[in-house]
């Protein structure tokens, strides 16, 4: 038994010293210091659409050189400055009675063994994951970067383009003005 158990230590140990393992890290989304943005890109494509949502919720859990973690964030807060396109993009396309929260969960993502919370300085790191939306669930990939903030603080972002209809989301028009299928959308956050 005792040597089962130390056979156990080692595989779990792998290449590190017994001193080089770190216990997992979660570190919780501050809500007032979040947002989400989109870019939409219209067809005439000097048309752009900048959009920004607020409250975003969750957290990111750091386990060695593994980083994953989930994000929720209301689409009524979503605004894009002006008032009708608001209330088209939220009844007519995004039905956010309905459907009221988006979610994008980060699978693992592999950082450089030398990385460490300590020195937190991580930029375009490929990332895939998934984008729950309109009651749909679909593969997502971009890019995330992890920062170290001021008074113990981090700062990620997420970037990555997101298609409409893969989320069965009508492609909006307006006044002959097509939106293209393909957004793309920034998740920023303060983490604690």
């Amino acid at each position: 038994m005792i040597k089962g158990f130390f056979v156990l230590l080692v595989l779990i140990a792998g290449s590190r010293s017994f001193g080089d393992i770190v216990p997992p890290k979660t570190l919780n989304a501050v809500s007032d210091s979040s947002k989400v943005s989109f870019l939409a890109v219209g067809k005439p494509s000097f048309i752009k659409i900048k959009g920004e949502g607020k409250n975003v919720t969750g957290s990111v859990t750091v386990v060695n050189s593994l980083v994953n973690g989930s994000f929720k964030f209301p689409l009524k807060t979503l605004s894009t400055g002006i008032d009708m396109r608001d209330r088209h993009m939220k009844e007519k396309y995004l039905k956010v009675e309905t459907y009221p929260m988006a979610e994008l969960k980060l699978s693992e993502i592999n950082l450089p063994k030398s990385w460490s919370l300590k020195n937190a300085e991580l930029k375009d790191v490929a990332f895939k994951g998934t984008m729950t939306l309109h009651d749909k669930q679909s593969v997502v990939s971009g890019t995330f970067e992890m920062l170290k903030g001021a008074n113990g603080m981090y700062n990620i972002k997420a970037v990555f383009p997101l298609k409409m209809t893969e989320y069965n989301i009508e492609i909006p028009v307006y006044a002959g003005i097509h939106v293209v299928d393909s957004i793309d959308v920034t998740v920023e956050s303060a983490l604690q």
